[in-house]
């Protein structure tokens, strides 16, 4: 007798704890802003729904079997004839776990730690760019260097160095506003001529 009036008394309070969980959804549905983080994970899935416990309530956790027998009888009457009372509030738990997921705001990187990486980023590619200079001048001095010794130096008969002076001018001209030698030979570029480069 006492062993029925046990199961008897656990049983209420299971379908005290279905009903309980059945008002809870109704409650986060009409506001959402009473959906704890607790709430939120238990969302995700029956078994996770099954096995919340939320304290100072009547909501503790149970297996997903009773959940499911119980829901049944303590829900039949709000889920009509045409679903059990498991996949009424299944269905209820599944629509606050969606809006949930819709309302919640995008999780993003702290501003600083955003503004932080892309002073890097801009860090990073600022040095690439100047070592590509670097780069750039060093081919440009070793080219203009030596094909104006060669012209200065008399070796090559005039028509060699007619050509080397047509070679470098054209190069003046298509880079000498950027990485002229020296303004006195950028002056002369913008006369159209390279006088310093005539052979001795």
């Amino acid at each position: 007798m006492a062993n029925s009036k046990g199961a008897y008394q656990k049983k209420q309070t299971n379908l005290a704890n279905v009903k309980a969980r059945h008002l809870l959804l109704l409650e986060c549905l009409e506001n959402p802003s009473k959906v704890t983080p607790l709430i939120a994970q238990s969302l995700q899935g029956q078994r996770a729904f099954a096995a919340l416990t939320l304290e100072g309530t009547e909501i503790k956790g149970i297996s997903l079997n009773t959940l499911k027998s119980l829901s049944d009888e303590a829900l039949s009457k709000e889920a009509g004839e045409q679903e059990s009372g498991f996949k009424f509030l299944d269905a209820q738990r599944a629509k606050l776990h969606s809006l949930i997921a819709e309302t919640s705001p995008k999780k993003t990187q702290p501003a600083g730690e955003t503004l932080s990486q892309a002073v890097k980023i801009l860090e990073s590619r600022l040095r690439g760019v100047e070592s590509q200079n670097i780069l750039r001048l060093k081919a440009y001095f070793d080219l203009y260097g030596k094909l104006d010794n060669l012209v200065r130096s008399g070796s090559s008969d005039e028509a060699i160095a007619s050509s080397i002076r047509n070679i470098l001018t054209d190069h003046q001209k298509i880079f000498g506003a950027l990485n002229c030698p020296s303004p006195d030979l950028s002056d002369q570029m913008n006369n159209g001529t390279v006088s310093s480069l005539n052979p001795r």
